[in-house]
């Protein structure tokens, strides 16, 4: 905070209103009366508000006070990314009447600040440390994986090189963005032998700060819209199937936005570990819309609500078509009742929501999908499903095996 030591209200933002007037004379009365027209803070959408709230809003009104009058049956969204509804289903239902308002407003209030301050560092050229081009760039049309990759040791795990061969396996080209400690020398000449580019970051964002990098260097560049856009990340610890039939179905698809697998936890998204762009879809407006609206967010259940489902949820709004290779449906369908632990059983027979790729993760495996997630060797697994975990580590020392023989890299 600059000058004025204390804020009129947790979702009022004087810096922010001063740099985005472009006014930094401007007294803490001043902004106030500025605030309509910039946006209170860095995640108020001002003109995405009055569009879907203004019918009901009294002349004179401020957007930020209609936003304060919302009730827990009728929420009220700050911006086309963040949706309250999904905040009250995942945190505000468990808190009191008299108290979700202060949690909302507050973690807004951070989240904003949070924005304004990484989107002042990226634009000063603080986030970005390095970027090295260490092999070939991307041919005419081929695809480009923005791989984002999470390490404060400075080193990177087997199973990241071995997700990024599977990769280049797809007639890939992969552009690498990191945050943490600086790569290892090892660690640096092992990733050389793989990718385009390395771009070091002082990211805080997660990984959708990290796509932005890698997306805002390729429109620098000149690399967009000419090439298919993979968003990929270090959550993936294994192709246990082949990847070809997720690429030949995302490429060959009429949809211009292709997900792994839908989910349909709080609201139906595409997860953002595997999203395929197409060129249509990197040119079309949607698409230089939602950067611009994009933010920022610090803590990882808004990030997950605003960036992830936020992604589907405006390229939904804009009538993006999209698909997911995989349906949420299909792996409840394949599932056997029969061998499932009560925990599993229920969801099953009434199709309750959940995350598919960490409760289900051994059906979707059976079914043909491709991908392990790390969640589940990290978090506990409510289905009690640990049978398969063998079987899948069987197979994973097969197959190393196999590469071994045949002289593959490691």
């Amino acid at each position: 905070m600059s000058r004025d030591t204390y804020p009129p209200h947790p979702l009022i933002d004087l810096d922010w209103i001063r740099d985005a007037s472009g006014r930094p004379e401007l007294s803490a009365r001043e902004c106030l009366l500025e605030q309509d027209a910039v946006g209170p803070n860095a995640l108020f959408d001002p003109d995405f508000y009055r569009h879907a709230y203004g019918a009901s809003m009294p002349d004179g009104m401020h957007c930020v006070e209609h936003f304060c009058g919302q009730t827990r049956d009728a929420p009220r969204d700050p911006n086309a990314l963040f949706s309250v509804r999904q905040w009250h289903d995942a945190h505000g239902h468990a808190l009191a009447p008299a108290r979700w308002r202060a949690e909302l407003f507050g973690l807004l209030g951070r989240e904003a600040r949070f924005a304004r301050d990484e989107l002042a560092r990226f634009k000063a050229g603080q986030i970005v440390l390095h970027d090295q081009r260490v092999g070939s760039p991307p041919e005419a049309g081929q695809a480009i994986v923005l791989f984002a990759h999470h390490d404060t040791h400075g080193d990177i795990a087997p199973y990241v090189y071995d997700y990024l061969d599977a990769l280049a396996g797809q007639d890939t080209c992969l552009l690498f963005v990191t945050q943490g400690a600086p790569l290892a020398p090892a660690a640096h000449a092992q990733l050389a032998r793989r990718v385009w580019r390395i771009v070091q970051t002082r990211n805080r964002a997660h990984d959708w700060g990290l796509y932005h990098v890698g997306l805002r260097l390729l429109e620098r560049d000149g690399f967009t819209p000419h090439h298919p856009l993979v968003l990929t990340n270090d959550s993936v610890v294994d192709t246990v199937n082949s990847l070809t039939p997720l690429f030949a179905q995302a490429r060959e698809s009429r949809a211009v936005l292709t997900g792994a697998i839908d989910g349909w936890l709080y609201d139906g998204h595409l997860p953002s570990f595997f999203l395929y762009c197409s060129p249509q879809l990197v040119q079309c407006a949607a698409w230089r819309d939602f950067w611009a609206a994009w933010r920022p967010l610090q803590e990882r259940a808004g990030a997950l609500n605003g960036c992830e489902h936020g992604f589907s949820r405006f390229m939904r709004a804009r009538g993006v078509p999209m698909q997911a290779v995989w349906t949420y449906e299909q792996i409840l369908e394949a599932a056997d009742p029969a061998r499932a632990h009560t925990w599993r059983r229920a969801r099953l027979e009434r199709h309750g929501d959940t995350d598919p790729f960490h409760a289900l993760w051994d059906v979707m495996l059976e079914y043909g999908f491709p991908l392990l997630k790390r969640s589940v060797f990290t978090a506990p697994l409510n289905a009690h499903h640990l049978s398969h975990m063998t079987n899948v580590l069987s197979r994973l020392v097969s197959r190393r095996r196999a590469r071994t023989v045949s002289g593959e890299r490691a």
